[in-house]
């Protein structure tokens, strides 16, 4: 009797935790070479010791683990900055992070801690000719997708992926600073599949200009333009004769 009451008690601190609104932000950026930085920071209300466990027990939210982060990482990938900060007088609690990566593309190889696969393990990175192609893909177990579907309707999640040269192509919601795809929603909104159909995209293009040509088509305006010039003077001579 007293386990299944244990029980139910959990069940209803986990789902007290989920109702409460949470917000994350998300910044990644990269350059010509693929290297690159992911800030976040992640805000919820503060837990007490049952809803701690109860909230650990249905999933270990990663984000909120510096030492998780920090274990079994991929050659290349380092963590940078990790801080927790409570805030009495709003009863909230901020979590924030810093990875470097040489190579965006190192995230996906992150292998060890499931939770911290599903939530950095989709990003990926790759280049095709002068053209990066960013993907990042949230799919996510059925069962809790439902869950945020009716537990996390408060939440809001904001992610930011800023790349080098020319932005081609995305499937985000707006764009910033010419180069910076921004996607917004929900937390069930990305886990769901409704932002990109559960893939983010991005393509960006570094194609430099071939300055022999600029300079060889510089050289054809001006001759043609000087062409032009000296006929246009002969004319009025040839009427006059």
């Amino acid at each position: 009797m007293y386990r299944k009451r244990m029980q139910a008690a959990l069940a209803l601190a986990a789902l007290w935790s989920l109702c409460g609104c949470f917000t994350y932000q998300e910044e990644i950026a990269f350059d010509e070479d693929g290297a690159g930085t992911l800030v976040y920071s992640f805000e919820r209300g503060r837990q007490g010791l049952l809803t701690k466990l109860a909230s650990e027990a249905s999933w270990d939210n990663p984000v909120e683990d510096g030492e998780k982060l920090k274990a079994e990482k991929p050659a290349g990938l380092v963590l940078e900055k990790f801080v927790k900060q409570d805030n009495e007088s709003t009863n909230r609690a901020t979590f924030e992070g810093t990875f470097r990566a040489e190579h965006l593309d190192k995230f996906s190889a992150w292998k060890g801690h499931a939770e911290v696969e599903q939530v950095f393990g989709g990003i990926s990175l790759r280049r095709v000719n002068d053209d990066w192609i960013f993907e990042r893909k949230l799919a996510a177990p059925a069962d809790l997708v439902e869950k945020a579907q009716k537990d996390t309707m408060n939440s809001k999640v904001t992610l930011k992926l800023t790349g080098p040269g020319k932005l081609l192509d995305h499937n985000g919601d707006k764009v910033e600073k010419k180069n910076t795809v921004v996607w917004e929603g929900t937390f069930a909104d990305f886990v769901g599949g409704q932002k990109g159909g559960g893939v983010l995209r991005a393509r960006f293009s570094v194609a430099k200009l071939n300055t022999m040509a600029v300079a060889a088509i510089g050289a054809i305006v001006f001759v043609v333009l000087a062409v032009v010039v000296i006929v246009s003077r002969k004319r009025p001579a040839a009427t006059a004769g």
